[in-house]
């Protein structure tokens, strides 16, 4: 059964601006739940900051969710955006080649 590319995925940031939306907080009310400073929060949910192991169990435990469900949102949206990327695309591209041409010559190797 192939898997279905994502047709788009969106940024961690916008689902976690969004359940403290539907909670009726501020970034200012989250970031002192979290013990944090308000542009922690506010990087997170404008995506300049990277969600790290450790801020996402803190995300996951004022929430009442697990960290992994914030660290899968980053990562679908992140290998959706390198999916969607020409020059990353291009560069695997040249790896894979690379990569067989290195498995063809050590067949040739073997013989």
């Amino acid at each position: 059964m192939a898997i279905q590319p994502l047709a788009e995925a969106f940024p961690m940031g916008d689902f976690l601006a969004e359940e403290l939306e539907e909670r009726g907080w501020t970034e200012a009310d989250f970031a002192v739940i979290m013990g944090r400073p308000t542009r922690f929060v506010e990087e997170l949910i404008s995506g300049e900051r990277e969600l790290t192991r450790e801020s996402a169990e803190l995300v996951g435990a004022a929430l009442g969710t697990s960290a992994e469900l914030w660290l899968n949102l980053q990562d679908t949206y992140l290998a959706w955006r390198q999916s969607h990327d020409e020059k990353t695309q291009a560069s695997l591209a040249a790896v894979r080649e690379r990569a067989r041409h290195r498995e063809l010559a050590d067949l040739r190797k073997a013989q």
